[in-house]
């Protein structure tokens, strides 16, 4: 074991130590404890990210660190949370017979049940329970074991939780190294929330990351039910049935699908389905905790409107919050990410939105993103784990602590994080969108280039002129076309033969190539009357333009404004500011005619606002038919 992987384990274990004491100790809980706990996770979070860069410890050891941290909390009472106490209560109702579904714990007809200590520390005894069917199996189980005792039958929950769990911790360790396992297994503030307080999310990640896993073994029938499992934990988890089907067909859908509904069959009545309902809508209205858009805009306005706008904000969030999921799922089903990873980052993607867009995030919220961070970029996770760290001091909220400052921090230093992060990949942002566009113009040229003349033999030679990173000529090459890159600036990013251009004439003998191309590069053309006549010169068959058009000084005014930007983000500020002159259709066809060629409209398309006109440039004596 290396030096950096003993500092790893002597800072993730001893803060495990540190919090497991805290937790053991309730009796003098208060807002220093608060704050110690944090602390306490701070340290524990960075020994992680330790082992995570040191990459030297064993997958025993990491799996077993895993386990040792979960049973030193075993024991602890539930000190940070009273949600157990709603488990138990219903489980203990079905072994009497009644469906936890059918009555608010308040209402008189269960009575009989509001002496005991469930009733009296449960929290919301007004709500219908809103735990789907599966936690309704789990919450069964322990209450067998309620009269031994209450601590029995929280005994039995958290164990069959961090079980659980723990089997998700393995399968990740199938899918990515010790080290990006011990990123999320010793995760202190996931060992507080799976073993310390026994949280359902602990089973729902278990159950997705089992599904992964079964995933990456092509047992999609297993993965399927193992989704479905999930979302019978937690409801959210359906939506990524969803993503199963578009990338993986029907076959990944209907297992999972009949697993739900036979469950929640056997659990659930119509009548039943309204009281969740109402619970739900009474939950997303009434509670807040911790969230930091739905803070803000609700501070937003108060200052506008000078009343409280929680129940507007709430529903804006809602709607947006599910139009950034859809459209998730929208890219999903487009893309068809491969592999574990791509769908892994579809998972991260939609429970990274759900998170932001909530109105309430209590801490054990966040367990299932951290799961996913060893599948995404690594400049991705400072922000979240921030979030994990800072969101364990929003228990003082319980104890009159300084729960607000903690709010702040959270989401002060998230939104700072993850601004860096988006600034860190937007290369690979620009890089996508850029290649995406590049398929679109190779689209353009096509068929064109099948139109060559009858002498041309393949394959076609093609020179690209202003090629910019070369990601058309790329398509291009790859469908059979021989393409030669030229540009003033050294801004090729592929393996393609690529000139340098320093001087107006192009290093080519005439007839050297069969076609020129110019994309989008006349406008930024000091003299596009040259560049056009050097073209003819070099290209035996035809010059191909494709170009924006404007109608009016309006029209050619915001061109220059987009095209300015467009190029300001591609090139990192570093393309120097060119002289972006626009022409209208008939416009061009006169360039190409100053330049000694017979020029010919082919096609027009785009918007409204972007009219882009596709033009062929020939030298004179060449005749285009049609």
């Amino acid at each position: 074991m290396g030096n950096m992987s003993r500092i790893g384990v002597a800072l993730s274990l001893g803060s495990g130590a540190g919090v497991a004491w805290l937790l053991h100790h309730p009796e003098a809980w208060s807002p220093d404890r608060v704050y110690l706990l944090t602390v306490l996770c701070g340290t524990g979070t960075i020994g992680s990210v330790v082992l995570w860069r040191a990459e030297t410890l064993s997958l025993r050891a990491v799996l077993l660190g895993a386990l040792l941290l979960r049973l030193a909390l075993l024991p602890v009472a539930p000190l940070l949370s009273d949600d157990v106490y709603r488990y138990v209560w219903d489980g203990m109702l079905q072994w009497e017979g009644v469906n936890p579904y059918g009555h608010r714990p308040a209402e008189e007809i269960l009575q009989a049940y509001h002496d005991t200590a469930l009733f009296e520390q449960m929290n919301s005894p007004e709500f219908y329970s809103v735990y789907p069917p599966l936690s309704q199996v789990f919450f069964a189980l322990a209450a067998v074991f309620y009269e031994s005792g209450f601590d029995v039958a929280y005994g039995v929950l958290k164990s069959s939780f961090v079980a659980i769990e723990m089997a998700g911790v393995w399968a990740l360790s199938r899918l990515v190294s010790a080290q990006s396992t011990a990123l999320y297994a010793w995760n202190p503030l996931v060992v507080i929330e799976v073993a310390g307080q026994a949280h359902t999310e602990a089973v729902m990640v278990g159950l997705l990351l089992l599904a992964l896993w079964a995933l990456h073994q092509g047992w999609l029938r297993m993965a399927s039910i193992l989704v479905a499992g999930a979302g019978l934990v937690k409801l959210y988890p359906f939506v990524f049935l969803l993503v199963l089907y578009a990338r993986y067909g029907w076959k990944a859908f209907w297992p999972g699908l009949v697993a739900a509904l036979g469950l929640t069959a056997a659990y659930v009545r119509p009548a039943h389905a309204l009281h969740i309902v109402d619970s739900l809508g009474l939950y997303v209205s009434y509670f807040e905790f911790n969230a930091g858009l739905y803070f803000l805009l609700k501070e937003i306005g108060w200052l506008v409107f000078n009343q409280d706008t929680s129940h507007i904000v709430s529903a804006l969030l809602s709607v947006g919050g599910l139009g950034g999921i859809a459209l998730v799922l929208w890219w999903n089903a487009r893309q068809r990410p491969s592999g574990v990873y791509g769908v892994a980052l579809t998972l991260y993607s939609v429970i990274a939105i759900y998170l932001i867009t909530t109105t309430t995030l209590h801490p054990w919220y966040l367990l299932p993103v951290l799961a996913l961070l060893p599948f995404i970029s690594s400049v991705h996770h400072p922000a979240w784990l921030w979030l994990s760290v800072a969101s364990v001091g929003t228990y003082a909220r319980y104890v009159d602590g300084t729960y607000w400052a903690f709010v702040w921090l959270s989401w002060t230093g998230f939104v700072i994080l993850a601004g860096w992060a988006i600034y860190q990949q937007r290369t690979g942002l620009l890089t996508w969108t850029m290649k995406r566009r590049a398929r679109g113009k190779a689209a353009l040229l096509r068929p064109r280039l099948s139109e060559m003349a009858p002498s041309v033999t393949p394959p076609v030679r093609l020179l690209d002129l202003g090629a910019g990173e070369g990601y058309m000529g790329e398509v291009l090459q790859e469908e059979g076309i021989n393409v030669v890159l030229a540009d003033v600036r050294p801004s090729n990013r592929t393996d393609l033969p690529f000139l340098h251009l320093q001087e107006e004439k192009l290093p080519l003998p005439a007839n050297a190539v069969h076609v020129v191309s110019l994309v989008f590069v006349l406008h930024h053309t000091p003299d596009p009357v040259q560049v056009l006549r050097e073209a003819l010169r070099v290209a035996s068959d035809r010059v191909i333009i494709i170009e924006s058009t404007c109608e009016g000084p309006w029209w050619c005014w915001g061109l220059r404004r987009i095209d300015a930007l467009a190029n300001y983000v591609r090139s990192g500020g570093t393309m120097e500011e060119q002289p972006a002159v626009f022409r209208s259709r008939e416009g061009w066809l006169q360039t190409i005619a100053d330049a000694g060629g017979v020029g010919r409209m082919r096609h027009i398309e785009g918007t409204p606002l972007h009219r882009v006109v596709v033009l062929e440039a020939l030298p004179h004596g060449n005749v285009i038919e049609g």
